[in-house]
């Protein structure tokens, strides 16, 4: 009788494909897959209790070499960690959510705003560590905790039921490898790939990518105490009122004064499905008196799909001749590379993002046009 057989792959392996095929090899993307993981965790918990008392923590520990990521959102039993943690390619998706917690009441905006999808996170962590700890416990089920050990030189992982106390949520403890430690003595002018264990490089990181997550993202040194969030969680677009001004507040607290010019026009973006609109879309377009930019080039459209930054300069959402136009588009619409630093322009949503920001752009400029005649 023929015998099941399955197939077998070395961390090493995965690491490398996820580290330089997905990830580029990046510390920076590797943190912040990390951070997502997180705050998903969070999203989850808020979904299903409808309270807003969550956060992520991250702690570095220089002497140590470590870098602690703890969330007090849903946790994880051991299943939880089999089935989503350690498989590869397979994310925490809104609509698994609903599955598994069907019965309960549960915020379906908050889920929509779950960001895994691909299901590399947790292997991106190998980016930068050698060796993993890990210590969960779930927010329904067993009140034991749970701890595990990871290590690069191994695809077996050890983990096991602890009587000690563990609060609900997860711990990472991440102890760095030697090429991660080493990149601390390399000069660099990019903010984002300087010194990990550093508190500003990875305030920068999240400034870059993680500005808008919904909970509030502390950094702290070990040891002191976590100063104010380093995300930006209420949007700058949120309301018409003083709206340059508060684009502009913005961009000082992310990029540093005297990095943007002055804002001439803005245009307000607000679609909803609940208003009848075709597509989820928010955000803010301006024009800008003159190009900030080190080549003099105008224009730069960032985008933040699930509240998280992507990619930027995607002018070619817009229209031909608003090209020179800047801003920030935030949607759950766009669907993302799995090393999320690029669109997947084949997929039809990135059609019709580019078609209501045509109408949106074209709408805004005839009215202007009008009012100033």
């Amino acid at each position: 009788m023929p015998k099941n057989h399955t197939f077998s792959v070395s961390m090493e392996f995965l690491r490398e494909i996820v580290a330089k095929q997905t990830f580029r090899d990046s510390p920076a993307a590797a943190l912040r897959e990390l951070i997502q993981n997180a705050h998903d965790a969070c999203m989850i918990q808020s979904a299903i209790t409808n309270k807003a008392e969550y956060s992520v923590y991250i702690t570095l520990d220089p002497a140590e070499k470590t870098i602690t990521i703890q969330d007090n959102g849903i946790g994880m039993t051991l299943s939880d960690i089999d089935e989503y943690l350690t498989t590869i390619g397979k994310g925490k998706k809104g609509s698994e959510i609903l599955e598994k917690f069907s019965g309960i009441p549960l915020d379906k905006r908050r889920l929509g705003n779950v960001i895994g999808e691909f299901g590399f996170g947790f292997v991106a962590s190998f980016i930068i560590a050698d060796k993993i700890e890990l210590w969960t416990r779930a927010a329904r089920g067993t009140p034991k905790g749970i701890y595990c050990e990871f290590s690069i030189e191994d695809v077996a992982y050890k983990c096991e039921e602890i009587d000690q106390n563990v609060e609900v949520g997860t711990k990472l403890v991440l102890h760095l490898n030697r090429k991660t430690y080493a990149r601390a003595f390399k000069p660099t002018d990019n903010p984002l790939e300087g010194n990990i264990l550093s508190w500003d490089t990875v305030e920068a990181i999240i400034k870059k990518y993680c500005i808008f997550l919904e909970f509030p993202i502390y950094v702290t040194m070990k040891g002191e105490p976590a100063p104010t969030p380093s995300n930006h969680v209420e949007l700058p677009w949120e309301s018409e009122q003083k709206l340059k001004e508060r684009v502009q507040r913005f961009y000082d607290l992310r990029t540093g004064r005297g990095n943007l010019g002055e804002i001439l026009h803005t245009i307000r973006i607000s679609l909803s499905r609940d208003r009848g609109d075709a597509i989820d879309l928010e955000g803010v377009l301006f024009i800008e008196e003159a190009p900030s930019t080190a080549s003099g080039t105008p224009g730069n459209l960032e985008i933040f799909v699930k509240r998280m930054w992507v990619c930027e300069r995607e002018q070619s959402l817009l229209p031909r001749w608003a090209s020179f136009l800047r801003g920030m588009i935030v949607t759950a619409d766009l669907r993302p590379l799995p090393g999320r630093d690029a669109l997947d322009v084949q997929h039809n949503s990135y059609d019709h993002v580019k078609n209501a920001l045509h109408e949106v752009i074209s709408d805004a400029f005839l009215a202007f046009a009008q009012n100033n005649q």
